[in-house]
């Protein structure tokens, strides 16, 4: 998460950047990260999927989520897969 929010805070692209590797919660505790198609746990799309599931726990209010789908709607002739997220993202059940 760091690294998104040194990217951000320094105005640097965040867009199609290789953010490094993450590990996976594990499949046992948490099956809705292990569902296919997976995301890509190497970039950026994977830490906005963790953005949203940290805030669906500590901010149940938070309209986060349908800012992010507005805004990507907004630019839907942007490809997504830079991003690291799926065809159909938005109904990964991460996204869910």
């Amino acid at each position: 998460m760091m690294i998104l929010r040194n990217a951000c805070a320094h105005h640097s692209k965040v867009w199609n950047r290789e953010s490094g590797k993450r590990k996976t919660p594990h499949k046992d505790n948490f099956k809705r990260w292990h569902v296919e198609p997976k995301i890509n746990n190497a970039r950026i799309g994977y830490l906005i999927t963790i953005c949203d599931h940290w805030l669906s726990i500590i901010s149940v209010s938070s309209c986060w989520k349908q800012r992010v789908f507005s805004l990507f709607d907004q630019f839907a002739e942007i490809h997504l897969e830079p991003l690291g997220l799926p065809e159909n993202w938005k109904e990964h059940p991460l996204w869910k």
